[in-house]
């Protein structure tokens, strides 16, 4: 599994997005997939250094516990459907009600508890890994801005 994380312009018509993540296949079984050419061109790869599993249950956690909906949701769907992978657009919107999560007293401890559930007897993080991910994507929620939002695929 692998964790992308790419900064994109907010004015970026999100159809045009949204169409160059389909694969298609041609008349004679040829598969066209430009979403990772699109992405070179059209957005800008944000390095990060995240477990991808540790990541995938923070996603996890954020939106099936905390309940928090996405302002470009919508897309997201369409998207992670197009490319039968998780993929999340955030917007300047999402960083508010996420920086307001991270900030609770309770975030973390509730967070190992949800892993733990969730990965039974395969658990194997360290505390330390739980909170180093929170501070690494709260570094990158903070980079938003009213111009740039992020895409994050994970797959």
């Amino acid at each position: 599994m692998i964790v992308d994380i790419r900064k994109f312009n907010l004015d970026t018509p999100l159809n045009e997005l949204i169409l160059h993540s389909e694969i298609r296949k041609k008349w004679y079984g040829k598969i066209i997939d430009n979403y990772w050419n699109y992405l070179e061109f059209k957005t800008k790869s944000i390095k990060q250094n995240f477990d991808s599993h540790l990541f995938s249950d923070l996603i996890t956690f954020i939106i099936d516990e905390k309940k928090i909906l996405f302002v470009l949701d919508e897309y997201s769907i369409k998207l992670s459907q197009n490319r039968n992978s998780a993929v999340f657009l955030l917007a300047l919107d999402d960083q508010q009600k996420l920086l307001a999560e991270f900030s609770q007293a309770n975030f973390l401890h509730d967070f190992e508890i949800f892993c733990r559930d969730l990965n039974g007897s395969y658990y194997n993080y360290e505390f330390n890994e739980l909170a180093q991910t929170i501070n690494n994507f709260r570094e990158i929620v903070l980079k938003m801005d009213e111009k740039f939002g992020f895409i994050i695929n994970i797959g």
